[in-house]
């Protein structure tokens, strides 16, 4: 009885270690589990915040194009009316000439119908020599002609060409309106026309950058959800070793009644039992290996989502603007070194980092990469303004400063392979030189016509004063002299030349018919 008895607490104190090292399984295999939903709530944080920065990319690209192909499509529309324009003034400059000796001959064809002197075979003989001129015939034909030209192109007639005209200015002005609320739109995004390629390529790239970030993290979960499935085949492998070893004590202790025999194999069992729990506690943490999850795609999805970084706008400060990028590149080996791959916070469980299973180290890829200059080594820089400044300040500021690198550091040259800001003065060179000789021209041509230096001078002295006023105008209501007004103030002045010929013709034709002054004006 006293083996027996002994032999009764042996087995109550297997079945209380038994049931302790069942309690130990168990909730190891909790704990992992905890730290699996632990880890996927991370990922489902991640892709929420990626989902959310692809979303604002992706409404800023559909943003940025509707601009860029409004923008075509008004410059494309600005090109139409320039034409069209120009072939108006063309016609309108025929008609100064072809007018009035149309008129004339429908004068002196009245006066002949008019004569009650003359016969109707001298009035028809008078018809046929003024109809049969080599300048009627001319006449008639360049008239004609400009009315099959203005019929053909437009669907005008030569008493609307004025209209036409003003109507091509109103569309010139809505076109350039609907310019200037694009640009208002795109300098409250701190931007200009000439940003939209840039940005839409950099909201492009972002949004790759992006989508391959998520499919990282879908590889993630799915190395993730198989760490789950093999956790809830170690929990049920437990448990049936659990109930294998309750039924196997139950045995036990009934056979302990039958004596000392039964209670010896009771406790033989009960070892078996303490055995197959180690083994299936072994095999909980075998399966539950991490060797499956971080493989060679999780950690470049992680090096590619972590050192990431893409343009979101721009801060103005005291009148200097600073761009603003999203997320965070790398800026040492140390940084790479101590990224944490995986952690799942258990005690005796270190978290992974990157030092862990690679290798961090600087590479020299110079015999790769390098520049010849004039048969020389050097380094390519490339320089890029900000949207606020000038090309042409910017490109002064560059060239000054490398004039005065070169002269503190002897030996350092610079050579400019493209320069922007020399074909900006080029530009605006030209421009200014086609002002004066617009002019100069018009003044000789008036003075060859009208042979009176009166005429000549004051319309010769309407160009500089309307281009005065034109400037003191831009200047008081913001317009910045550039290749754009430069080019307007150009158009105008042909425009401006183009109507004091008109007056100044009509007033001195007037005068000539012995008009007075004041009415001729």
């Amino acid at each position: 009885k006293a083996q027996i008895e002994s032999g009764k607490k042996q087995l109550a104190a297997g079945q209380s270690q038994l049931a302790e090292q069942m309690a130990m399984g168990q909730s190891e295999i909790d704990s992992r589990q905890m730290q699996v939903m632990q880890g996927k709530m991370q990922i489902y944080a991640q892709q929420t915040e990626i989902y959310s920065q692809l979303s604002t990319a992706q409404q800023t690209l559909e943003t940025l194009s509707g601009f860029q192909a409004r923008i075509l499509e008004i410059e494309k529309a600005q090109g139409m009316l320039e034409a069209e324009e120009e072939m108006l003034a063309g016609v309108s400059e025929q008609l100064v000439t072809l007018t009035p000796l149309e008129e004339g001959f429908k004068a002196q064809l009245q006066a002949i119908e008019d004569d009650n002197t003359l016969s109707d075979e001298q009035k028809e003989q008078q018809k046929q020599d003024i109809t049969s001129s080599e300048l009627y015939i001319q006449t008639m034909s360049a008239l004609a002609q400009i009315d099959t030209q203005l019929g053909a192109m437009l669907g005008i007639t030569r008493a609307e060409l004025p209209e036409a005209i003003l109507r091509n200015q109103e569309n010139q002005m809505q076109a350039q309106a609907s310019l200037m609320v694009i640009d208002q739109a795109l300098g409250a995004m701190n931007m200009s026309r000439a940003d939209i390629p840039a940005s839409i390529a950099e909201a492009t790239q972002g949004m790759a950058q992006l989508r391959a970030g998520l499919d990282m993290l879908d590889q993630t979960m799915k190395g993730i959800d198989e760490g789950s499935v093999q956790l809830a085949e170690a929990e049920a492998e437990l448990e049936k070793q659990k109930m294998s070893a309750v039924f196997k004590l139950s045995d036990t202790s009934a056979q302990l009644i039958s004596g000392e025999t039964a209670l010896n194999t009771a406790l033989m069992q009960a070892e078996q039992g303490t055995e197959q729990l180690e083994q299936a506690r072994k095999e909980a943490y075998d399966q539950a290996d991490l060797t499956k999850i971080i493989t060679m795609d999780m950690v470049s999805g992680i090096l590619t989502a972590q050192n990431f970084a893409m343009p979101a706008g721009y801060v103005s400060q005291d009148g200097q603007d600073y761009l603003v990028t999203v997320g965070n590149e790398f800026s040492s080996m140390d940084e790479i070194e101590k990224l944490l791959l995986f952690d799942m916070q258990m005690e005796g469980v270190e978290p992974v980092y990157m030092s862990d299973v690679a290798e961090v180290f600087f590479t020299d890829d110079s015999d790769s990469i390098y520049a010849k200059i004039n048969g020389n080594n050097g380094v390519l820089l490339s320089f890029f303004k900000q949207s606020t400044n000038a090309t042409a300040d910017v490109s002064d500021n560059i060239s000054a400063r490398f004039k005065q690198l070169s002269d503190e550091y002897p030996g350092l040259h610079f050579t400019s392979l493209m320069d922007q800001g020399q074909y900006i003065y080029m530009i605006v060179n030209s421009i200014i030189q086609n002002l004066l000789l617009g002019a100069l021209f018009a003044a000789v041509v008036l003075f060859l016509f009208l042979r009176d230096i009166k005429p000549t001078f004051i319309t010769l002295c309407s160009i500089p004063i309307s281009v005065l006023f034109a400037i003191v105008l831009m200047y008081f209501s913001g317009v910045t002299i550039n290749m754009i007004s430069m080019s307007g103030l150009a158009i105008s002045v042909g425009m401006l030349v183009d109507n004091s010929i008109v007056v100044i013709e009509n007033i001195y034709r007037m005068r000539s018919d012995g008009a007075p002054a004041a009415r001729a004006a």
